[in-house]
């Protein structure tokens, strides 16, 4: 370092790889492109563009490639599919190609329908599946461009599959069904700095699925990620273990065939976060706290589900026959099912109303409450009290509305519940 790092006996280099960074989709059906558009601030931001589709009759996608047009700038990509103006409007009314949005398009309107990030690959889905594309829908792309790209350059461009809405074609679902907000169970998201600490989120879900990948989401300090399925007859289901984080390579996982999520099911999800000088990938030097944001130094706990419901025979479909399978190959030896169910239950005797308005109400006849103390989706205290009683009333009038976590402090312990107030 001192002397420059000059170069060492190059007879002892190693045959440096060759990476293939060929499109897969070479004769696309639709083939949609951004116009160029140059970063113009030096902080992350969030562009949406609006590509339209003018398809005359409803579609189904049945395989997606995106390619980023400048790799090197490009964070990740979402790509929607929406049937209002609202995005066309809002791309009207600035100046440059696209328009600012953070966490969404801007219209509620919008479904998510596939996404890039650092490692991801084109998108098939078996024969008869696919995404459905209604005539005349626009392509909504919202790119992620992270600081440090000011006057970078980008066009990203997408490529479909697509075929005819036929009556034998399904219809897939893409949601992040497990999430740092409304499936969180120990939220808020915060990781204070110099800890390691965990999270659980968990989802019962009222129809029999069939799932057909799952796509985990964190982070430069996320560490490890799993997600897997409890069914009522107490069987559990494995789904995904990524036991050493890389958020440099990610994507959407395919089972080799679909996984079949009963009815009453309950799918968990539990994410590790490294916020230590130990963690190499730690954006802080010394670390600081963490919390759920948009930016690359900020965390996320998402985990996707492509899905449909299930229908007779739905386990003999073939997905990937190179991908693998699911319940053998997973390492889960690591899941402590006693701690799992030890933090999901519930040990409150009643906290209502639930979402609630003016008053919420806390009573624990378990064991007598020491401290109550109530976070606001960041992490920020907003309410304490130690008056140890058994029943404790909180107004809640002039709050926001949002999701909120109440901590309660008994002899027997410390547990959290999430809480919505309108």
């Amino acid at each position: 370092v001192d002397n420059g790092a000059p170069e060492g006996n190059s007879a002892n280099a190693s045959t440096p790889p060759v990476y293939n960074s060929n499109i897969e989709i070479t004769a696309p059906d639709m083939e949609l492109q951004m116009p160029e558009y140059t970063v113009p601030v030096p902080n992350d931001i969030y562009r949406c563009f609006v590509l339209p589709t003018n398809l005359t009759i409803d579609m189904f996608m049945t395989g997606l490639e995106i390619v980023p047009g400048n790799v090197g700038i490009v964070h990740h990509v979402l790509v929607y599919a929406d049937n209002s103006n609202v995005p066309a409007q809002l791309d009207a009314n600035d100046p440059n190609p696209g328009y600012t949005s953070f966490g969404g398009t801007g219209s509620n309107n919008s479904v998510l329908i596939g996404g890039w990030v650092p490692g991801q690959a084109a998108v098939f889905y078996p024969q008869n599946f696919g995404v459905k594309l209604n005539a005349g829908t626009n392509i909504i792309i919202q790119v992620h461009y992270p600081s440090g790209t000011l006057g970078e350059k980008d066009s990203t461009k997408l490529l479909f599959k697509l075929s005819n809405a036929s009556p034998g074609m399904r219809e897939l679902n893409m949601n992040p069904i497990l999430n740092h907000g409304n499936s969180l169970n120990n939220g808020p998201l915060v990781i204070p700095a110099n800890e390691v600490k965990t999270f659980y989120s968990s989802f019962t879900s009222p129809i029999k699925g069939t799932l057909m990948a799952v796509g985990p989401h964190m982070h430069l300090i996320g560490k490890s990620i799993k997600a897997f399925a409890v069914t009522p007859a107490n069987d559990t289901i494995k789904l995904i273990n990524i036991p050493k984080w890389d958020f440099h390579w990610q994507g959407s996982y395919f089972f080799k065939q679909p996984v079949i999520i009963p009815a009453g099911s309950t799918v968990y999800g539990e994410a590790v976060y490294d916020n230590t000088s130990n963690n190499p990938f730690n954006p802080n030097n010394p670390p600081q706290q963490v919390t759920v944001g948009e930016s690359t130094t900020d965390e996320m706990m998402l985990i996707y589900f492509t899905y449909t419901i299930y229908q007779q025979g739905d386990e003999n479909v073939v997905i990937d026959t190179n991908s693998k399978k699911y319940y053998n190959d997973c390492d889960f030896s690591n899941i402590v099912t006693s701690n799992a169910e030890v933090v999901y239950e519930n040990i409150w005797s009643n906290i209502f109303p639930n979402p609630a308005k003016n008053i919420l109400n806390i009573t624990s006849s378990n064991a007598e409450i020491i401290a109550i103390n109530l976070f606001d989706n960041t992490g920020k205290l907003i309410f304490t009290d130690a008056s140890q009683k058994n029943h404790i009333q909180i107004n809640t009038e002039n709050f926001q509305s949002g999701i909120y976590y109440v901590e309660l402090k008994t002899a027997n312990g410390i547990t959290k519940k999430k809480v919505f107030i309108e």
